[in-house]
């Protein structure tokens, strides 16, 4: 556990290191950049599914962390699902997304708003971050945004 942690902590610092030093480099090694509709600081790459939330086999219980990314010309949004236990709807909140960089803060007043402001990057498959309470964050993209 403690060895992905160190491996999850280095790909963020890697990937954050290769943007600053070059902010029109991909943060994706190998891939292209696809378009992003005129006028966005987005990279098209982004917006996505990433984690899940399911039921555990063991348990009967509801649990995980499912953030989905939806972006137009004018604005990104979130739409972020934390269960632990039971079922709850997602809680949308407004995502900055400038090239590979998502930051998502918690509207107040919502039964996520301890978590704070979620800082990540996306890279290879993955949304990689925290949120400002601590709570890490390395989730697997399992698919494309549903439309707007």
């Amino acid at each position: 556990m403690l060895s992905r942690l160190v491996l999850s902590i280095s790909l963020l610092l890697s990937a954050c290191d290769r943007m600053s030093k070059n902010p029109n480099t991909s943060a994706m090694p190998g891939s292209k950049p696809r378009a992003a509709e005129p006028g966005t600081a987005w990279d098209a790459r982004v917006p996505g599914v990433y984690g899940h939330v399911g039921v555990s086999e063991a348990t009967g219980d509801v649990g995980g962390l499912e953030i989905v990314i939806r972006c137009t010309q004018a604005q990104c949004l979130a739409r972020v699902t934390m269960a632990e236990g039971s079922s709850v709807p997602p809680v949308e909140a407004p995502a900055t997304v400038r090239d590979t960089t998502v930051d998502i803060t918690m509207p107040a007043g919502n039964r996520l708003s301890g978590m704070g402001t979620f800082h990540g990057v996306v890279t290879q498959q993955h949304l990689i971050g925290a949120f400002s309470n601590g709570v890490e964050a390395d989730l697997t993209r399992h698919g494309d945004a549903p439309p707007n």
